[in-house]
């Protein structure tokens, strides 16, 4: 059918030229505003679940039994003389392990006693960094995995004490060769928080190591002074 100048078809098909883009415009619009939407949630959701603050662990004694002794007083002395120097790294660990010992000291060794003194010196408390060469490293799996660097750590301490009959009694702790390694930073990893979770993991070994190791001392070389 004809009507003026354009038949209907005609005028169909103009109406589809003009406002079939439109609508094309329109819904890439909406797909627009979505995508900006789900973009602004990732954001917040992702902002809310971002890492925590590195917490060190706590190190705690007091869930272990106090071991009594028949001495007057317990003294604790740190002799250490620690570098704070590369490669001595202990003093950069999240947790202060030189005090950790003295609280074992104060929280699992009681004095009991009227006479005699105990005194448990640390001489040694230290952590070594050895940086690896950079094509050193192990296969896992079908992976080559990069070690950065190597931490060995040390503990001596002296353990006297002086008897009711006036006799004295020396034993020593030693504790090395605990040994952690550090990957290489993979990309978008945390190196930072890396490396203070291992630190942190290496105080709890080390700490865990001599709490077994001081209480197989006092419990055998001075069975004598332990107040049953």
């Amino acid at each position: 059918m004809t009507v003026g100048l354009f038949s209907f078809e005609s005028r169909a098909m103009m109406f589809l030229a003009f406002f079939a883009p439109l609508a094309v415009f329109r819904g890439r619009l909406a797909g627009l505003r979505r995508a900006i939407g789900w973009g602004a949630l990732l954001a917040v959701v992702t902002a809310c679940t971002a890492p925590l603050p590195f917490e060190p662990t706590p190190i705690d004694f007091s869930y272990r039994s106090v071991i009594d002794m028949n001495v007057r007083q317990v003294n604790f002395r740190d002799e250490t003389r620690n570098s704070q120097q590369a490669p001595e790294v202990s003093h950069l660990f999240p947790v202060d392990l030189h005090a950790s010992i003295k609280d074992w000291v104060d929280v699992r060794v009681a004095a009991k006693g009227t006479e005699g003194v105990m005194t448990l010196t640390l001489k040694e408390l230290s952590v070594v960094e050895e940086l690896m060469p950079i094509d050193q490293g192990f296969v896992d799996r079908l992976f080559k995995r990069e070690v950065e660097a190597s931490y060995s750590a040390r503990l001596y301490m002296v353990v006297e004490s002086t008897t009711p009959e006036h006799k004295t009694i020396r034993s020593e702790i030693r504790l090395s060769s605990v040994d952690f390694l550090l990957e290489k930073p993979v990309i978008g990893g945390d190196h930072e928080r890396a490396k203070k979770e291992l630190w942190n993991q290496m105080a709890q070994r080390l700490t865990r190591s001599f709490d077994e190791r001081a209480e197989q001392v006092l419990k055998s070389d001075f069975a004598p002074l332990i107040v049953r």
